[in-house]
């Protein structure tokens, strides 16, 4: 087996989309809060509190039980807003645009939570020493914009 082929098992990425999916539940509910109380926080308050040091993975994890109390308590600003019965029309409705897309991690914050969270697992595969701002960087010289091309042509003509 290749040195690529190792790394690649070892780092199991589909494994660790599978273990972040659940972040596509809290940003739909972000969406809506969003959508009826732009006043209240919600991707700007980061992952930190989403996480749990575990002494095992020696990094942060996300942490499903804090992640559910997160989506639990963002539902319930929802609902304070604007009553249980349009929430839940609310949150199917982005929840049925996000079923028709292929990724669903497309949804989430790249920024905020995604690269963070990608980058502790790769430091517990690796033991990389690389920065955050490194592998920020890194990701951004093999992007692939194309998927950007839509958003280009919007701004230009919004412009």
């Amino acid at each position: 087996m290749c040195e690529v082929s190792r790394a690649q098992g070892a780092f199991n990425f589909e494994g660790w989309k599978v273990s972040v999916s659940g972040l596509v539940r809290l940003f739909s509910r972000f969406a809506v809060l969003n959508k009826v109380n732009p006043a209240v926080t919600t991707v700007s308050n980061g992952f930190a509190d989403l996480v749990v040091a575990d002494t095992a993975y020696k990094l942060p994890r996300l942490c499903d039980d804090k992640l559910e109390r997160r989506i639990a308590d963002v539902e319930a600003e929802i609902v304070q807003v604007i009553g249980r019965v349009r929430a839940l029309e609310e949150v199917a409705d982005v929840e049925g645009r996000i079923s028709s897309v292929v990724n669903k991690l497309d949804f989430v914050s790249g920024k905020d939570f995604l690269l963070p969270l990608l980058y502790f697992h790769l430091k517990f595969i690796a033991d990389s020493r690389i920065s955050l701002q490194q592998f920020r960087y890194r990701l951004a010289i093999k992007l692939d914009a194309s998927g950007l091309e839509d958003l280009s042509r919007a701004l230009l003509v919004a412009a």
